[in-house]
């Protein structure tokens, strides 16, 4: 259980930060749903990997059609394992980008995941609040790096009843990318402070990351 709770917490780390703006290497302006996990150009799909020891693992597959539209969310693996079916609601602004995303139990309609994404005067995603599972409420908020790859994550996961679960800080480092912009490696220095009886720990751990990334 607790094996599946971090899968669940690396993939929100994962699913939640993004960066929506202009390629920094050729100006284009980025598809809007490939942007939303910090990606630019006419991606066809990308597999995540990350590791903490040992051989990378698999974290979860990204497919887009031709236009840029998602027809995988990096979420979807979660259900898939659930044996849940589900239908995916997306809301856009006028520019295009996702501004609210609702998965829900085909079968009996009820929501399992909505997540509402707010962007800064560049594009790119500020911050984000997630409601899991209709008990708990994760929220984001990001920095960026004068190229607008990722700097800095901070996450609070609360209970509805409003007391804080744990928060999260992701320092993102050691960026390599693609002839496309688009980075293929980082390290992430995790820094969680949870409270539990009254007593209040931090621990700090470090993994890397790296992704396989297709193009049309």
């Amino acid at each position: 259980m607790e094996n599946r709770f971090s899968t669940i917490i690396l993939l929100f780390c994962l699913i939640l930060s993004g960066c929506n703006g202009s390629d920094k290497k050729s100006g284009e302006k980025r598809l809007p749903d490939p942007s939303i996990y910090e990606l630019s150009g006419l991606v066809k799909s990308t597999k995540m990997f990350a590791r903490s020891i040992g051989s990378y693992e698999p974290c979860f597959e990204l497919r887009f059609d031709a236009d840029g539209t998602c027809t995988r969310h990096a979420n979807d693996a979660i259900w898939e394992e659930e044996g849940d079916e589900v239908v995916n609601e997306i809301e856009r602004n006028a520019n295009g980008q996702i501004t609210r995303h609702i998965t829900k139990n085909k079968e009996n309609g009820r929501t399992k995941f909505e997540i509402h994404y707010f962007y800064d005067e560049k594009g790119r995603v500020s911050s984000s609040d997630a409601l899991w599972e209709s008990n708990r409420i994760i929220t984001e908020a990001h920095e960026y790096n004068d190229d607008n790859s990722l700097k800095k994550t901070i996450r609070e996961e609360r209970h509805l009843a409003e007391f804080l679960l744990f928060k999260e800080t992701y320092l993102y480092r050691n960026y390599k990318f693609d002839n496309q912009g688009n980075w293929i490696e980082r390290e992430c220095v995790r820094i969680v402070k949870s409270k539990e009886e009254g007593e209040t720990s931090t621990s700090t751990s470090t993994f890397a990351e790296k992704r396989e990334i297709l193009y049309y």
